[in-house]
């Protein structure tokens, strides 16, 4: 998967996967040598309206993730940490569809289990 966007910084490489000159999909990866840290993992609201709407919605996961709606898992693959900066879909996203061994980092684990579920206990 190709990053929209890339940029280099000395040692650090900044790859956005969603949200560069879009609203929603917020998704940017961080490189420092073989440190890979995650920021947000967001639906691209762009996209989603492109194929769904109405009585129209998404078979699931696999779909969405296909058709570019969500962020594909190789995103958050050998990475550090995924930190989501707040509980919006545009930045939390499908967090069910990350490797099961990326910790994931929220600003308030008791919203954060309120909202999306109790699945992340285990991460």
């Amino acid at each position: 998967m190709k990053p929209q966007k890339q940029l280099k910084y000395d040692n650090f490489i900044v790859e956005v996967y969603g949200g560069f000159g879009e609203v929603g999909g917020n998704c940017i990866v961080i490189r420092d040598g073989d440190r890979k840290l995650v920021f947000d993992y967001g639906i691209r609201y762009g996209v989603m309206r492109k194929y769904y709407g109405g009585r129209i919605e998404p078979l699931g996961p696999v779909e969405m993730i296909r058709l570019g709606v969500a962020p594909n898992p190789e995103v958050s693959e050998n990475a550090q940490a995924l930190y989501v900066s707040h509980l919006h879909l545009d930045h939390v996203g499908l967090p069910s569809t990350t490797y099961p061994s990326t910790p994931m980092v929220f600003p308030d684990k008791d919203i954060a289990k309120a909202t999306i579920g109790a699945w992340h206990e285990n991460r």
